[in-house]
């Protein structure tokens, strides 16, 4: 019931320029020939995988109407083997947006001759391959955002979201070098020459391209910048009181317990 509850409360709060993904669903059919195995007669992996991202690269550009760039592919499992005169049935669709990437899922099945006729395949490979896009301008496409209509797309919906997280947590853990120091303690003699640093360091962060909101609920939203090894996080929430009165309070330090909640 609760899980249903929440599906409701998402397709009857609809944003404007929310697009659903059915019309991004695609599905592509492949017969194994001896050139696409090795001499075992198993398919090649690489074949499964170049099938696999043509049948998705298909599915993102129907959402972009631009040609989609991958950027990387995630939890592609192999579930088990299939042989020259399978027919391979592949089944791509997005299952969410991030500003300007995508996440295609895909579903690949095998039937040989037998189980073509009783309609009974075999899941022997998934995967899911994040994709971006750029203009004329080469600049990046800002990708429309979803509106589930149904259980299965709210499903995928909020599955991509917590893959994004994973990854993002995955990101962090491997960019965190102890050898290098997160930050400069805090002393009466630097507390000008680091609020310099820390004002000058915000401006350029901000003024950079390339931000991806990952969150929004209520009045706040979480944006994330991936540059190499460096992952920035940008939190933001509306406050509706005038900016001297949001400033004074921000920068009491003695009142930082009765704002902190509010931001953790």
């Amino acid at each position: 019931m609760e899980k249903s509850s929440k599906f409701e409360d998402l397709i009857s709060d609809e944003e404007e320029g929310t697009v659903s993904t059915r019309g991004t669903s695609v599905q592509s059919i492949e017969l194994v020939l001896p050139p696409h195995a090795n001499h075992h007669g198993n398919t090649f992996g690489g074949q499964i995988m170049a099938w696999m991202e043509t049948v998705a690269t298909i599915s993102a550009s129907r959402l972009c109407r631009a040609h989609p760039l991958l950027k990387s592919v995630d939890m592609f499992k192999f579930r088990g083997p299939s042989t020259v005169g399978d027919r391979l049935v592949f089944n791509a669709i997005v299952n969410n947006t991030f500003q300007t990437c995508v996440e295609v899922g895909v579903r690949v099945e095998a039937f040989d001759c037998q189980e073509w006729s009783e309609g009974l395949g075999r899941h022997i490979n998934s995967a899911f391959l994040i994709y971006k896009a750029v203009d004329d301008k080469e600049e990046l496409v800002t990708f429309p955002k979803i509106k589930p209509i149904s259980k299965d797309d709210f499903r995928r919906y909020c599955g991509a979201i917590a893959r994004k997280r994973i990854r993002l947590g995955r990101k962090y853990v491997i960019s965190h070098k102890q050898e290098i120091p997160l930050c400069v303690h805090w002393d009466i003699r630097n507390q000008v020459s680091l609020s310099d640093d820390n004002v000058e360091a915000f401006k350029k962060l901000v003024a950079k391209s390339g931000w991806e909101m990952t969150s929004a609920v209520e009045k706040i939203k979480i944006y994330t910048l991936e540059e190499q090894d460096i992952l920035s996080v940008w939190v933001e929430k509306h406050v509706e009181k005038p900016a001297h009165l949001a400033y004074h309070l921000l920068s009491d330090f003695t009142k930082r317990p009765l704002w902190d909640p509010h931001y953790v």
